[in-house]
């Protein structure tokens, strides 16, 4: 009796890891694929505004000041970076906060696949010129 109660439970306990490591796979594969996927779509949303800028903007007197357009997803939306190579002035400020109109515009436009909630101009230095989350 005492054998038969001992496989028994030695069963359980291989059953409980070995079902406990698949969970524990399918899990980390599914983080990985949401990973990715959300990955993707922040790239397509970066080349998204990059192209509307393109399209719209190249002739202003401030989109030669844009570097670099990052984009982090949070709750279905994302907060918009914009590295720049403008100084912390009020020159800096007023083109930052044309750069800020312009992401929220895009973002903000009825057929926009891409939603906006927050969006931050950074300077030459590295620091915040111009900040402002979606009033929408």
């Amino acid at each position: 009796m005492k054998k038969v109660k001992l496989a028994m439970i030695t069963g359980a306990l291989l059953g409980s890891l070995l079902y406990g490591c698949s969970a524990n796979s399918t899990t980390s594969t599914d983080q990985a694929t949401v990973s990715q996927q959300q990955e993707e779509e922040t790239k397509a949303a970066i080349q998204d505004f990059n192209t509307y800028l393109e399209g719209s903007f190249i002739g202003t007197s401030w989109y030669a000041n844009i570097k670099a357009v990052d984009m982090t997803k949070t709750d279905d939306k994302f907060k918009v970076t914009v590295t720049t190579d403008l100084t912390n002035d009020a020159t800096g400020t007023e083109k930052g906060d044309k750069i800020i109109g312009t992401v929220l515009g895009w973002g903000n436009a009825q057929d926009s696949k891409y939603k906006v909630s927050e969006v931050i101009v950074k300077g030459s230095s590295g620091v915040s010129i111009s900040q402002k989350l979606n009033p929408l």
